[in-house]
């Protein structure tokens, strides 16, 4: 009943017009400013998600989740995956091996040379361990199956723009065989294969000088040459972490990197931009929250004589308490609500429909905003705890002052 009695009292301040004009206004001041902050703490926070998980999204691009590799060294990989299925299995989903070498690419009227690392993949394998397959550009609708086969490769497309090839075009290789490493004369080895397929990851300096053929048409330039890497992709639901610790205890001697690990920078300043933007907008909110302590002494002095007649009545300092901590509430509540509400409607219009599009300098086309349930939970929470922090501390001043005390101020 003392509950429902407050909650009426409170909810009647709310709606009063009668206590001045100062007040009304300072309501509004405090419901603007509490809406505002929390509408720019969700919407920043998503963007921040969303440029994260972009971000990541995109360099990761064809990587698997961990890299097993002997520091430039060959591999047998045989002996390796035999060891990870048997002991590691239950956190493998697939395994694929590749080999690499540098080669040289010249234009036939030989205007222009490209140096590019030429990957060897098995593409069935490759497939189920990144996602290359799904950064095919040209043709269309096709699998790396049909066309890392024979002599036929797949290009970057910053290679296939700056060189002017298309689908179909014959290109000339220039490579450096084992044998000629070991002497001090450098001899160049020449042969030629097609473009069957030109793909993009997003990422320039991967597209610029990285291409991928068959194990076989790698053999004809490279006979004796084992496997350089291994990609590992991990089961859903496995801590990378964990299965990088576990793998790396499994293969003594051998570098087991997770994809993050090849941009460390990135993935840093990622996490810094983040966090600290959030700071600086719970700053923000603090700021907001001392409108709230405005308002809640002005209530105080101005509803001194309602205080003392329900001091009278026998209403004791957790009653009254609990009246002006439901006014504020009321405010902050509805206020945090509605500015969570609308930018998440805002965040997600913007992110389905790409409304906003981004200049080339960033990783991803159009504003990316990701705005978490879990997230929208944790920030209504803060904010709720930060305002009634700022709506009880005025409320302190009731315990110090008896009902004579009260009724005297009020003359």
């Amino acid at each position: 009943m003392l509950n429902r009695f407050s909650f009426l009292l409170a909810w009647r301040y709310l709606k009063s017009r009668s206590i001045g004009s100062s007040i009304n206004a300072m309501v509004l001041i405090s419901f603007f400013s509490i809406f505002l902050s929390s509408f720019a703490l969700t919407l920043v926070t998503g963007v921040m998600n969303g440029f994260e998980s972009s971000t990541r999204k995109k360099l990761q691009g064809i990587n698997a989740d961990l890299t097993v590799n002997a520091r430039g060294q060959e591999l047998n990989t045989t002996a390796i995956t035999s060891v990870l299925r048997e002991q590691a299995g239950s956190l493998i989903d697939s395994m694929s091996s590749v080999s690499n070498q540098y080669v040289i690419i010249r234009d036939q009227d030989d205007s222009s040379i490209n140096v590019t690392q030429m990957y060897a993949i098995n593409p069935h394998t490759e497939t189920t361990t990144t996602t290359l397959g799904s950064t095919i550009l040209n043709p269309t609708n096709t699998t790396l199956e049909n066309i890392v086969v024979k002599e036929g490769i797949l290009v970057g497309d910053v290679i296939a723009r700056n060189q002017g090839l298309v689908v179909g075009d014959e290109i000339e290789l220039l490579y450096l065989d084992n044998s000629s490493s070991q002497s001090q004369t450098v001899h160049l080895e020449k042969t030629y294969a097609q473009v069957s397929g030109i793909f993009s990851s997003g990422l320039e300096e991967l597209d610029e000088h990285t291409i991928f053929c068959s194990r076989n048409f790698f053999a004809t330039m490279w006979p004796d040459q084992d496997p350089t890497e291994l990609k590992i992709k991990l089961k859903a639901g496995i801590n990378p972490n964990l299965a990088q610790k576990k793998i790396s205890t499994l293969l003594a001697g051998l570098q087991v990197r997770r994809w993050e690990q090849f941009y460390p920078a990135i993935i840093s300043a990622l996490m810094l931009e983040k966090y600290a933007m959030f700071f600086i907008l719970i700053l923000i909110m603090l700021v907001a929250c001392t409108t709230i302590v405005s308002l809640m002494f002005m209530q105080i002095t101005r509803r001194t004589r309602d205080i003392a007649i329900l001091r009278s009545m026998g209403a004791g300092p957790g009653m009254i308490r609990a009246i002006f901590t439901l006014y504020g509430l009321l405010i902050t509540t509805v206020a945090t609500t509605l500015g969570i509400a609308i930018a998440t409607l805002i965040g997600t219009i913007v992110s389905y429909y790409r409304l906003i599009k981004l200049p080339d300098a960033y990783f991803v086309t159009h504003l990316p905003i990701d705005i978490q349930p879990w997230w929208i939970v944790a920030i209504f929470v803060l904010c709720i705890f930060m305002s009634l922090c700022a709506i009880l501390l005025p409320l302190t001043r009731l315990n110090n002052h008896s009902l004579a005390e009260i009724i005297k101020a009020d003359q």
